[in-house]
């Protein structure tokens, strides 16, 4: 196991390769897939947060926040999985021809992945900040 990580290094190129194109297979209209990236992150979270807010009720503490706190690495954990199983699919003939270690395709789709994971955890700093800011019943040893 340890030797198929080593030999990452070496496929550096590929990595940087696989991630660019599915980069530019999903983001096709640039203007269009920006504001995308962008926008569902902030709906998801907001609609999430204020749908446990007054729809459910339950007796944790902050439990929308602590909610939000694990879904977003979920989400990031769901959605690598899924396109890295697509990412096979699509490049099965790549796969079949050429010897390369197979962990390649996964950790391309983790990095392709980490664009919108890192836009959303952003944005839920920045909305449990505002939220510490203004309740001051969460200390920030919550936030951390």
């Amino acid at each position: 196991m340890k030797e198929k990580f080593n030999k990452i290094g070496y496929y550096l190129e590929f990595i940087k390769t696989l991630t660019i194109n599915e980069y530019k297979i999903q983001y096709k209209s640039k203007k269009s897939a920006f504001i995308w990236t962008l926008v569902f992150p902030i709906v998801t979270i907001s609609a999430i947060y204020f749908f446990l807010s007054f729809f459910t009720r339950l007796n944790i503490k902050h439990y929308n926040l602590l909610f939000l706190a694990g879904f977003i690495p979920w989400q990031f954990f769901f959605s690598s999985l899924n396109s890295t199983i697509h990412c096979i699919k699509q490049n099965t003939d790549v796969v079949k021809k050429i010897y390369f270690p197979y962990i390649v395709i996964p950790v391309s789709m983790l990095i392709h992945q980490v664009v919108p994971f890192a836009i959303s955890l952003s944005f839920l700093i920045l909305f449990l900040n505002s939220i510490a800011f203004s309740n001051s019943s969460i200390s920030a040893a919550f936030l951390i």
